[in-house]
């Protein structure tokens, strides 16, 4: 039998790291601890500073000793978690630390003197569940991080790379019916303004300059403030854990105690942590028995009773911040569903409860309607050129410390990352920076494709990591299994699987892939080990009941890995056996319209070259037998569409394609593509090798006057705007481009490039916001811009010039934003209305037709009658265009009224009649335009301003 012994550890940095991993609670607890010992045995001498911990044969004790006039007067001894320790064990550790004849083990103890308690309070449970939340996210590790044993070993403070998150509200985000559905030009970072009361004394122009990027984006001390409850939406690794992990330990800690730096409302609220991943059956159960379960999370099973009567008292008060991690990863929609409809009866119980609640928008869209009736919905946007700079520096600050040319070097990086465009489209993910940046450090560049980077991620993760601490793991051995288990279970629906269910895989792997794994060096257990413990790709993440036998659960580390081993497999054929001669487009099957599937099918594209080709006509297959084409300007109803969502991608990864079948796919997108695709089209494509492929099919669906021309024409603007005076790029948008191609002379191509530009720029004036990327980060256009004068070249074009339609549209376009911006001298738009009017009378193109429309109704007004045109049978075409019920019949209904009005067809009273009982049931683009139509009528035109006034108190 071994014997008995007493340590004292004497090693500040041992104790520290006990104190960091959880393993004993805080000096400052013992302190807090031992004065209520004192209290309670009546003792009122000071405590002694020198604090000791000591490992004995119930484990770790702390040591702590009262003094009069620096001599010690009694001792206390405490457990590891801060509560006096029985004095059985008291004089356990007295006998051995006598028989070993250690000092300070021979005075007497307080826990003598006072009634050994086992039960905790309320209080004291609640400050045990704080710590627990301290230590499991406070401190963060860099898994994976090429670095020495120092640095391999260490955890780092949250606070010390934490990088302030900025989130978007959506109805912000999205207003406008007739808006340009690309977020990049209305978003926050580097927003450009413009003054709507700047006195503006020449030739109208438009002035662009950066804009305060907090404008329309807030952070989330903000955003509690105001808003009670809140659901944060975000992509894979966008930081929404990582943003609730800062909440939750702000919050554990007293108020005394927080970081000022954080700015948080300053509320004594409770949190209480809910990971949806860990929760399995429970998720169908009542919100307060899985607050209940969280005690033995928490490695405090004893005090679940105390501990619940605590958060009931703290329910009861109103001062419960509950923060649910990962709705989306309830992988049951069912389950996800009935987890929010206990969550709405719990906050309908308890309405005072603050709740923060986190999710991927994939899983997210199912329960939608449910969350949005109890949260204010928020979107994580992307990391900033600041916040890309800010995380890099912070990163190399703790990795590498004091090591010379540290910040210098940081900086560089960072400015090297946001100059390249797909690098900087990868760096706005939290997740894919710190990656990269840990693939960069080893592999010497920066990888500018996704797959690419995953890729050179986990050869760092399994072999060029720490081959000191952690030999290296054959990738010829490890990326079979891998894919293997990870296709099973994407193939399941599953994000963790039981220690048994991957052994499962792994044997079958093995037995599935002879020619890869006969000669696997590594057991399945061994294997399981070794990529845990070295490369963190696969990690325990809890205990689950199995069979009636608690087994280890384990889950890739993020759910982006998975996803890139999943298409692996599928690419290369770590399939089962069953499976593995199909096709790749059987093996996805059904997956295609999935969410869940979405990255999966683009990156299975990228890696399989030969399945590529494959997969894109598969994609164009499905969407053209269940999407609508669009038609003109009415794609507003179509339905959002994964298999868009999954062509996009595919492109943006620069698959692997002919010409033909590169043009075939994107005039599929320009042909059906929703509104989120319509935010993403000319982002993904941009500076890539597809753009010019992307530019070509714009022109020639403009040029067709094709059902997409509003598309195309959105699409080649935004492209276009975004090469606004790029003077390192011989494609630059410059006044004298604008000018040349603008001409009359010029070719049908250049003027629509022209007027696409021009129409952006018009629509960014208008919604008073206008951005671009220039070589790999989103900015303002610094240099003003003559907006009036493309407009003025426009309007002569248009009267001095026959023109096409597909010209004239576009040109018709870009007025209807810019009108009311550019000071246009009277007479000049009277001779562009008239003119305008003419062509609406001529051509019975429904789309020109909607679009001249849009202008007459949205331009100023002068007096009725103004416009004399002698045109036969104008008044019966009128009556024909307001009782149009087919395309685009709200503007155009409002283009004939103003067409009877600018011509005096119709009367003032048929002007009112008709219109009164549109303004009230219809929408109405530009509300002063029928402000000035009542002016002109007098008397006559109040029944429209009283119209007028009432939709605007309804619409507030």
């Amino acid at each position: 039998m071994r014997e008995k012994r007493v340590m004292l550890i004497d090693g500040e940095k041992v104790a520290k790291e006990l104190m960091n991993g959880g393993v004993v609670v805080p000096v400052e607890r013992v302190t807090e601890s031992v004065t209520r010992m004192l209290e309670k045995a009546g003792i009122s001498h000071r405590i002694d500073v020198s604090i000791k911990l000591i490992g004995h044969p119930g484990g770790w004790a702390w040591l702590a000793y009262s003094e009069i006039n620096h001599q010690r007067t009694y001792a206390c001894l405490l457990h590891a978690d801060g509560r006096p320790l029985p004095v059985s064990s008291c004089r356990e550790i007295y006998e051995i630390a006598s028989a070993q004849k250690i000092e300070g083990f021979n005075l007497p103890l307080v826990n003598e003197l006072i009634a050994f308690d086992a039960a905790f309070t309320s209080e004291e449970s609640m400050q045990r569940y704080r710590d627990y939340l301290l230590r499991e996210y406070g401190y963060i590790t860099l898994e994976g991080l090429p670095a020495d044993h120092e640095v391999g070993a260490r955890t780092f403070n949250l606070e010390d790379l934490y990088v302030d998150l900025s989130l978007s509200d959506p109805e912000k985000s999205h207003r406008g019916v007739e808006r340009i559905r690309a977020q990049r030009w209305a978003r926050s970072e580097d927003e450009v303004e413009i003054d709507p009361d700047d006195e503006i004394n020449e030739v109208p122009r438009l002035s662009f300059e950066l804009a305060d990027p907090n404008d329309t984006n807030e952070f989330i001390r903000q955003i509690l403030d105001s808003h009670p409850r809140v659901a944060i939406l975000g992509s894979p690794g966008s930081g929404k854990t990582t943003l609730l992990k800062r909440l939750a330990i702000h919050y554990a800690r007293p108020v005394e105690r927080r970081d000022p730096s954080w700015d948080l409302p300053t509320e004594d609220w409770f949190p209480v942590v809910v990971k949806c991943r860990q929760l399995g059956a429970a998720a169908e159960l009542p919100i307060i028995e899985v607050i209940s379960a969280l005690a033995a999370k928490a490695e405090m099973p004893e005090l679940a009773p105390v501990f619940i009567e605590a958060v009931r008292k703290t329910l009861r008060d109103g001062k419960l911040l509950l923060l649910v991690d990962g709705l989306d990863e309830i992988r049951d929609s069912s389950k996800r569903q009935i987890f929010v409809s206990q969550l709405r009866t719990f906050l309908a119980t308890y309405p005072n409860v603050k709740l923060v609640l986190t999710s991927r928008e994939t899983g997210y869209r199912i329960v939608a309607s449910s969350v949005l009736s109890i949260c204010k919905i928020y979107t994580v946007a992307h990391l900033s050129p600041n916040s890309i700079s800010q995380l890099t520096v912070l990163w190399h600050r703790q990795v590498l410390r004091d090591m010379p040319g540290v910040e210098k070097e940081a900086r560089a990086l960072a400015e090297a990352i946001i100059s390249t465009d797909r690098v900087y489209r990868l760096a706005v993910n939290p997740l894919l920076l710190t990656t990269l940046l840990l693939v960069r450090r080893w592999v010497g560049h920066l990888p500018r494709r996704r797959s690419v980077l995953y890729d050179k991620a986990i050869d760092v993760l399994l072999m060029t990591w720490n081959v000191e601490g952690h030999e290296p793991i054959e990738r010829e051995e490890a990326i079979p299994q891998l894919a293997y288990a990870a296709y099973r279970m994407m193939d399941a629906g599953k994000t963790s699987v039981s220690s048994h269910e991957l052994s499962v895989y792994f044997k079958e792997a093995r037995r599935d892939l002879p020619e890869e794994l006969s000669y696997a060096t590594l057991s399945v257990g061994e294997f399981i080990q070794r990529v845990e413990e070295r490369s963190s790709l696969l990690v325990l993440s809890g205990h689950s009941l199995e069979d009636g036998v608690i087994r280890e659960m384990y889950e890739f580390k993020h759910l982006t890995f998975q996803e890139y081993l999943a298409a692996t497999a599928i690419a290369f054929g770590y399939l089962p056996a069953d499976i593995a001669d199909q096709s790749v487009v059987d093996i996805i099957g059904d997956r295609f319209g999935s969410d869940s599937w979405r990255e999966v099918i683009s990156l299975t594209a990228v890696l399989g070259r030969r399945n590529g080709p494959t997969i894109i006509n598969r994609l164009v297959e499905l969407i053209e037998s269940s999407i609508p084409r669009i038609s003109g300007d009415d794609q507003r109803d179509l339905p959002e569409s994964v298999y868009i969502g999954s062509l996009i991608s595919c492109l943006e990864d620069e698959v692997s394609l002919t010409p033909a079948l590169v043009r075939t796919a994107i005039d599929c997108c320009l042909a059906h593509i929703d509104m989120v695709g319509q935010e993403r089209f000319p982002d993904a494509l941009f500076n890539g090798k597809y753009e010019e492929d992307l530019r070509s099919a714009c022109l020639d669906e403009m040029q067709a006057f094709s059902p997409s021309v509003s598309v195309a024409g959105s699409v080649l603007g935004v492209l276009c705007s975004y090469r606004l005076d790029e003077n390192e790029d011989t494609t630059a948008v410059t006044r004298e481009w604008l000018k040349e191609k603008l001409r009359s002379e010029s070719s049908e191509r250049e003027k629509l490039e022209a007027a696409a530009f021009m129409m952006i720029v018009s629509y960014s004036g208008e919604h008073r916001s206008f951005r671009k990327p220039v070589s790999g980060g989103f900015r303002a256009a610094r240099q003003p811009f003559v907006h009036a004068e493309g407009l003025h070249l426009i309007i002569n074009e248009l009267l001095s010039s026959q023109l096409g339609l597909p010209v004239t549209y576009m040109y018709v376009w870009s007025l209807c934003w810019g009108v009311r911006q550019a000071k246009i001298d009277p007479s000049l738009l009277s001779a562009l209305q008239r003119r305008l009017i003419e062509i609406w009378y001529t051509n019975d193109s429904e789309y020109l037709r909607r679009q001249i429309s849009w202008f007459l109704e949205v331009s100023p007004k002068g007096a009725l009658g103004d416009i004399a045109v002698p045109f036969d049978g104008l008044r019966d075409l009128i009556e024909s265009e307001l009782g149009n019920g087919g395309y685009g019949n709200s503007f155009r209904n409002w283009g004939a009224l103003f067409v009877g009005y600018y011509t005096g067809s119709l009367s003032a009273q048929e002007i009112v009649d008709a219109a009164v009982p549109r303004i009230g049931e219809r929408w109405i683009f530009h509300i002063d335009a029928w402000k000035e139509v009542a002016a002109a009528l007098g008397p006559l035109g109040d029944p429209i301003a009283q119209a007028v006034e009432e939709k605007k108190k309804r619409e507030r």
